[in-house]
């Protein structure tokens, strides 16, 4: 029995595993009382214990990454895992029990635990009253977006097991938030200015870190030799409190030297400031103005330091004063002494000058200079890098230890840095490094596996600069037992500890020890695991992009469903603007995501048969896709790429399916000029992206901070699981070609980017996965092929009949490949789509919800006429949407003459064509205002020629046409030999007469001369003209159609030769006539009849 309001019992006093009651009875001043119990019991299970990690002062830009690094005993960092059973540990080759272990011994390095899972709570505090706020429960904290505040924040993180949470250890985050200080820039930097012109001064690319939006204030001075400035009459210099001044011609002195200095200020205090210099030359000058293009992820931009071990990249303007030249002058360099081509990637005459890394030397100042040939223009950038973090060192204990047993620990000390330390890069390996975490915090635990393992840290401070250690290569001894066993315990211990880092360290290690099919599809599982209960930044980009890598390499089977769908979760994670898309991803790191990619869908291709719905296949689909694309963006924002006017092509390679991309930053008004175009290793030489004029006008796009720069990417995937394939009864014919642009400013891609106009995108198809011989007999029969889009709508529609949707899209022209001998190839092809915005496109075999009905001519067909003939078709259409649809005949090109105009009514297209030639008639099939699908359709209008259809020769011809072959072999001198002659491309040719057109076959062959086609005089007489020509009247009517006037209706092969009837009726002469004479006289023989 026991009085006051607390007890405490001693834990000596309790039995092991004892359920213990406890009652507490509680009485007022009235007598009235309330009993209330509770049951507590002691177990082994230690207290957790938990280290905290983060930094004392934020900015409001920063990402605030809180960590929480517990473990299961009150002794920091136990391991749990050996080859020996619990409780035990290995001793000169024996197990020996862990009671006898001393201090010295390290326990924590050598006996397991076989208990339950680490769970964490994370609280906000309010500093008023200490009262908590319920955050999340993962192992890290991620805060975006603080505003600064005069008071703490302070936030508490408790661990706790997950089998008996009284056992909880908590540990309580105090940090600030401080507001940055303003950047002050001037445009132009220190350059030449002319005394004969107005010198405009502009501050207006200063701003404000913390928001953009920040009002600023401006105060300008001006010294020189130490004094105000003064102009020619003696007066003081007056310069406007503006975010521009103008100094008027005529007020400065030639050989003046002049430091301005602008202040800017914010209504809550702050200021920053900047400064330039300006020397006056006597005659006029243009300006050229230099400066740098940052890295799109730089921190402290315009202080007038740069990162040091990055390339740097500077632009002049204006863009077309050229030629010019750079020159790098100061610290212990000059470009003089520098190796031009390695050192100078971009050359030195461009308006674009790039300097690689590590070629300036750090903590001193440079003057990069640009200057036209004739030296009459001039400026120069001023500069200096930042000083690397130095000082410090970094080791790992212990130097050696048992693979996946032993958890090492590295950590690094005393480095020094003005601009303070941002984070530490951990990794493993050799040449192939591994990053394992990208931290702020100096320490972190690691597993390794069998052998010699070199380890180094990249310490990075808060301008970018980074000083590499590489440390003594680390001993880890080969298990002797069950190799499979030890990492599965390894696996199952993270998984409970929830530990990123070790996580990712223990993946590496695993995957380096030929893990068996178990033990990959457990390393899938816990990486899945803990991310989940993690929080991801950009700075875990990397490290689990490569541990993905690592488990999708070391697999040596295709992975499980259940392994797939962990997997997919892990993409899922790291696939966001905000981590993969801001993770500065080199190279490699691209391609890495290209393989993982290509990986998951061979995998899932193999597990076809298991993924029951169309969900499950969206899921797969979206995530490979989004890897892809934020892998690319994320490369585009690295260092040195911006407007470099560079492109970078990716292959990768994972189990025979090539994935290809190209990544390039372009400006607006160059897309439509320039298509986008690239090869697929064994797949095609022909994939292309020309974009439309109306992609300078998007406004998501328009961006005059960045001239309107914009990322460009484009992926292929060339091989799709059959899940994608065929998901919702599509029949996908090709890969995947996705396209996204974005402003070089966004960190992500504007999602179906809308547009006027229509991109043209040339995707190649393969019949052969087709598994219906009569589907591939039809597919190339104009119908039956869709351009279609990856939507991942789960609700079927006309339009979607799946995932693949086909509104807003249609097919521009189809092509079946031609082999070297000019033989079509079967069930290959190239197939032109026209789309009205961007996402990941394919071709599908189908047909679509609304289009031209199959009595329609199809795509490219050809109507042979002769001149005076009829040319009659119909147009028709099937609309399986709804909704109001018609057919318009948009144009027919080029310019034509006729005997009857052409006519579209009703459907029915009707034309006597008068001028020979081709002609392009061009239909656009709507529903509503868009555009559903363009069929485009050749007159092949003939006068005074024949087509030598292939197999016919020109004994034949001439032998119809009652002539000798070899007039018509010397009238066509374009005819080299009469035993070879070069053929137009094959198509599907109607032929016409003067009342119908009737199908005719695929077609190929060449348009030959049979006679000489002549102006007639106005004197002259047809009579006199044909037997001039040695042409028969016979020959005269037949290859004359509607040219000669009938006599009359009743005989109509009864013809004037002297005359013909004008529109009114009137008898007028053939003069100005266009004739053909067909006779044996070959060209040379002709002779002009007087006019």
């Amino acid at each position: 029995q026991e009085t006051g309001s607390s007890i405490t019992l001693a834990a000596s006093d309790l039995m092991m595993e004892v359920v213990y009651s406890i009652e507490v009875r509680a009485t007022n001043a009235y007598n009235i009382s309330t009993v209330f119990s509770h049951s507590l019991y002691r177990k082994e299970d230690p207290v957790p214990s938990l280290v905290p990690t983060g930094t004392g002062v934020y900015r409001p830009s920063d990402v605030v990454i809180l960590d929480a690094i517990g473990d299961f005993s009150t002794c920091s960092g136990t391991a749990y895992y050996s080859p020996c059973p619990p409780q035990q540990y290995l001793s000169s080759g024996a197990c020996v029990s862990c009671g006898t272990v001393t201090e010295s011994q390290a326990y924590d390095q050598i006996c397991r635990f076989g208990g339950p899972q680490l769970l964490y709570r994370w609280f906000f505090e309010f500093p008023q009253n200490q009262s908590r706020m319920y955050i999340n429960a993962n192992s890290d904290l991620m805060l975006k977006d603080l505003m600064p505040s005069t008071m703490p924040y302070t936030y508490v993180v408790e661990a706790y097991s997950s089998d008996y949470p009284a056992a909880m250890a908590e540990s309580k985050f105090e940090f600030f938030v401080r507001q940055s200080d303003l950047i002050a820039m001037i445009d132009g930097g220190n350059r030449t200015v002319s005394q004969t012109a107005d010198v405009i001064i502009s501050a207006m690319g200063s701003y404000d870190p913390d928001d953009v939006q920040t009002i600023l204030t401006y105060e300008w001075s001006c010294v020189m030799m130490s004094r105000p400035c003064r102009t020619t009459s003696g007066d003081l210099l007056s310069l406007t409190p503006s975010a521009t001044v103008t100094i008027q011609t005529g007020m400065l002195s030639v050989g003046d030297v002049l430091t301005l200095k602008v202040s800017v200020a914010s209504m809550d205090g702050r200021v920053g400031s900047a400064m330039t210099s300006l020397v006056v030359a006597d005659s006029p000058v243009d300006m050229l103005y230099p400066g740098r293009i940052p890295g799109r992820h730089e921190q402290n931009v315009g202080t007038g330091r740069v990162p040091s071990g990055v390339s740097l990249l500077f632009t002049s303007q204006p863009e077309d004063l050229l030629p010019i030249t750079w020159d790098v002058e100061g610290g212990n360099r000059t470009r003089r002494m520098m190796n031009y081509e390695t050192n100078f990637p971009l050359d030195t005459n461009g308006n674009l000058f790039k300097i690689a890394s590590d070629v300036l030397t750090t903590g001193l100042s440079f003057n990069i200079s640009v200057s036209t040939l004739d030296g009459v223009a001039g400026g120069w950038y001023t500069t200096m890098l930042d000083n690397k973090p130095n000082a410090g060192k970094c080791v790992v204990t212990p130097p050696e230890g048992w693979a996946l047993i032993t958890k090492f620990t590295l950590s690094c000390a005393g480095f020094d840095d003005d601009d303070a330390i941002a984070h530490f890069s951990f990794s493993v390996g050799g040449t192939n490094k591994t990053m394992i975490s990208a931290t702020a915090d100096p320490q972190v635990s690691v597993y390794l596996p069998a052998g010699e393992t070199a380890i180094s840290v990249q310490v990075t401070d808060k301008f970018g600069s980074v000083t590499l250690v590489e440390l003594s290569p680390v001993f880890a001894q080969n298990l002797v037992g069950d190799v499979e066993s030890a990492a599965l315990d390894l696996l199952d211990n993270c998984a409970r500890l929830g530990d990123l880092t070790l996580t990712q360290s223990a993946v590496y290690a695993v995957s380096m020890s030929q893990p068996t099919v178990a033990v990959a599809t457990k390393m899938s599982e816990v990486l899945a695991s803990v991310v989940q209960r993690s929080a991801i930044s950009q700075f875990d980009a990397l490290p689990l992009l490569q541990s993905l890598n690592g488990v999708v390499a070391s697999a040596t089977d295709p992975f499980t469903m259940s392994a797939l769908e962990d997997l997919v979760s892990v993409v899922q994670a790291i696939s966001t603007p905000e981590v993969l898309g801001m993770a500065q991803l080199d190279y490699s790191a691209t391609v890495l995501a290209f393989t993982i990619s290509q990986t998951l869908l061979a995998d899932a291709e193999a597990q076809s048969q298991f993924i029951d719905t169309d969900s499950e296949a969206v899921e797969f689909g979206d995530a490979v896709d989004l890897l892809v694309e934020t892998a690319l963006k994320g490369f585009l924002a690295e260092t040195g790429l911006s407007a470099s006017g560079e492109a970078f092509l990716f292959e990768g390679q994972s189990n025979n399916n090539p994935v290809t991309g190209i990544a390039a930053v372009k400006r607006l008004s160059e897309l439509a000029s320039s298509p986008v175009s690239f090869a697929v290793a064994g797949i095609t030489n022909d994939i292309a992206v020309t974009f439309p004029d109306g992609i300078a006008h998007v406004p998501e796009l328009i961006d005059p901070d960045t001239e309107s720069l914009v990322d460009v990417q484009v992926s292929y995937s060339a091989s799709l699981p059959t899940n994608m394939r065929n998901i919702g009864g599509a029949k996908i014919l090709s890969g995947a070609l996705a396209i996204d642009l974005s402003g070089s400013s966004l960190p992500a891609p504007e999602s179906n980017l809308m547009f006027d106009g229509e991109v043209l995108l040339t995707i190649p198809v393969d019949g052969n996965l087709l598994s219906s011989v009569s589907d591939q007999l039809q597919m190339f029969n104009g119908n039956s092929l869709q351009c279609v889009y990856w939507s991942g709508d789960q609700q079927p529609s006309p339009a979607c009949p799946s995932a693949w949707c086909s509104d807003g899209c249609r097919v521009e022209s189809v092509q079946q490949d031609l082999d070297s001998q000019g033989e079509l190839v079967p069930l290959k092809g190239m197939v032109t789509c026209a789309c009205t915005h961007l996402t990941t496109f394919a071709v599908n075999y189908g047909v679509s919800p609304i289009r031209f009905s199959a009595i329609s001519p199809r795509q490219g067909d050809v109507f042979q006429v002769e001149s005076g003939n009829l040319v009659s078709f119909t147009m028709s259409f099937e609309n399986d949407l709804g909704g109001s649809a018609n057919i318009t005949n948009r144009s027919i090109s080029p310019a034509y003459e006729s005997f009857e105009e052409p006519t579209f009514e009703g459907g029915v297209f009707s034309w006597s064509p008068r001028s020979p030639g081709d002609y392009t008639l061009e239909y656009w099939l709507y529903l509503g205002d868009t555009v559903a699908e363009k069929r485009t359709i050749t007159v092949r209008v003939l006068f005074c020629e024949h087509f030598l259809s292939s197999g016919q020769t020109l004994h034949g011809v001439a032998e119809g046409l009652g002539i000798a072959w070899q007039t018509l072999f010397t009238i066509n001198p374009q005819i080299q030999s009469p035993d070879m002659i070069m053929a137009e491309a094959k198509a599907r040719t109607w032929m016409c007469n003067s009342t119908m057109c009737e199908l005719d076959g695929e077609k190929s062959g060449a348009r030959i001369r049979i006679g000489r086609t002549v102006s007639i005089g106005p004197l002259q007489d047809l009579l006199q003209v044909a037997q001039s020509f040695g042409a028969s009247f016979t020959q005269l009517a037949r290859h004359n159609n509607r040219r000669l006037q009938s006599f009359d209706a009743l005989s109509p092969n009864v013809f004037d030769l002297h005359h013909r009837l004008n529109a009114s009726g009137v008898e007028v002469s053939y003069g100005g006539e266009q004739m053909c004479f067909v006779s044996n006289f070959a060209e040379g023989c002709y002779f002009a009849p007087a006019t």
